[in-house]
């Protein structure tokens, strides 16, 4: 500062997350003044709310990526920061890809007491095209509103048609019986793959490992649907062997696909056609990669990796491999574990489709739980009872007996003993 000249100083303080109530604190001059090198000013401030002012803060929307067909159950919440009540304001909800709305929803809130908040949630999201979406929630009809940098929230999301490339885990998965992630295998695109024995070798005898899809997938807005995935593979042939099984209710499982015996040079891509599961009525379809071992000669095992889904029917050749699933003969197998402790599975084999009933009866011939009475495509199917009869309640120690019934085509009746 020049000799009898003056300078304007200002100072900001940023209040936005303060909270109200009565702040100190002091400015300090230091300089090279030698009569008084320090001067100090104190200073308070009373902070108090608004008197109007609605913020949002948290959302619930999708993360950074996420597949098509995914279930998005959007919402926020909307917290009232003033001093007053608000009433007749709306919450917006739009989804945009590059700049053309694809999807709008608005939720109206009659009244938010100072103070206090509100959950609001829009109507579900199904997407079924890839995109690189702008999920943007924002707050109209406010009156004097304080701040509007609260007003409004904006989120990028990338849809595709990828699954899971398993290079972290999401905890879409159900990893059972062995199922894990490794970088073991050097997966098909990334490090990281999904493994029967979790990048153990060689995977272990007589396994029985899951690896289970739990969201679903959404069929209500589409025609079509194929799954494609990327593995290599080491087992045992016609002994060792990956399914991929299908269910529309998660109690009924579909062999649609297995895989045995080497292909280990390189990841190849495989696919399988979901529509027939769509024709069929169910509005949602899970997926799971079912491995199973005998008691001698494992190895490497198998990998999958790069999951995809597409609103398409299948192209590939390899998807006539299905054909060679539909089994020669019917057949009701003996349920195992068995004897079984409340948990126990069923797998029989259909020629041909039809209408599948399936009941468990007590020793005495009286019905105790009925398992299954739908129509069911020719293939492998499997279904677990978990001990409990038509009411929920768990049945007792005791013989029982189960029975399948295709509709004018098989009929056979099995025992089984239930120990706890």
């Amino acid at each position: 500062i020049q000799p009898f000249s003056s300078r304007d100083i200002g100072i900001v303080i940023k209040t936005r997350d303060l909270t109200q109530g009565l702040y100190g604190g002091k400015i300090s001059f230091v300089s090279n003044e030698t009569i008084q090198p320090l001067s100090e000013i104190f200073l308070t401030m009373n902070m108090s709310k608004p008197q109007h002012d609605l913020a949002i803060k948290d959302v619930w929307l999708p993360s950074e990526s996420i597949p098509i067909l995914f279930p998005i159950e959007p919402g926020a919440k909307i917290k009232n920061a003033g001093q007053n009540n608000e009433t007749d304001f709306d919450v917006v909800l739009t989804v945009n890809n590059e700049a053309q709305v694809i999807y709008r929803d608005t939720a109206h809130v009659d009244l938010l007491n100072f103070s206090e908040s509100i959950v609001v949630k829009f109507d579900s999201i199904m997407l079924t095209e890839p995109g690189n979406l702008d999920f943007n929630v924002f707050l109209i009809n406010l009156v004097d509103d304080y701040n509007d940098y609260n007003n409004s929230y904006l989120s990028k999301t990338v849809v595709s048609n990828l699954v899971d490339g398993f290079e972290t885990d999401t905890g879409l998965w159900s990893f059972q019986g062995g199922w894990g992630i490794t970088n073991k295998l050097q997966g098909n695109t990334g490090d990281y793959a999904a493994h029967v024995s979790g990048g153990t070798f060689p995977y272990a005898n007589n396994m029985d490992a899951y690896m289970t899809f739990l969201p679903g997938f959404d069929l209500k807005a589409i025609d079509k649907l194929t799954l494609r995935f990327w593995t290599k593979y080491v087992t045992e042939e016609n002994k060792d062997i990956c399914y991929v099984e299908v269910s529309g209710n998660q109690t009924n499982w579909t062999t649609l696909y297995s895989l045995s015996g080497m292909s280990f040079a390189a990841w190849t891509q495989h696919e399988v056609g979901l529509t027939d599961f769509i024709s069929s009525g169910y509005e949602k379809v899970w997926v799971r990669f079912h491995f199973v071992s005998d008691d001698a000669n494992a190895y490497v095992g198998l990998g999958i990796d790069d999951i995809e889904v597409y609103p398409l029917n299948p192209t590939d050749v390899k998807e006539q491999v299905t054909a060679a699933l539909v089994p020669a003969e019917w057949k009701l197998t003996q349920n195992y574990p068995n004897p079984f402790n409340l948990n126990t599975n069923f797998s029989y084999s259909m020629v041909e489709p039809g209408n599948v009933k399936l009941t468990i009866y007590n020793i005495n011939g009286k019905v105790v739980r009925n398992l299954s009475n739908q129509y069911q495509a020719a293939g492998h199917h499997e279904i677990s009872w978990d001990g409990r009869d038509n009411t929920g309640k768990i049945v007792g120690s005791g013989v029982y007996l189960y029975q399948l019934e295709v509709k004018g085509k098989y009929f056979d009746t099995k025992k089984m003993i239930l120990l706890k």
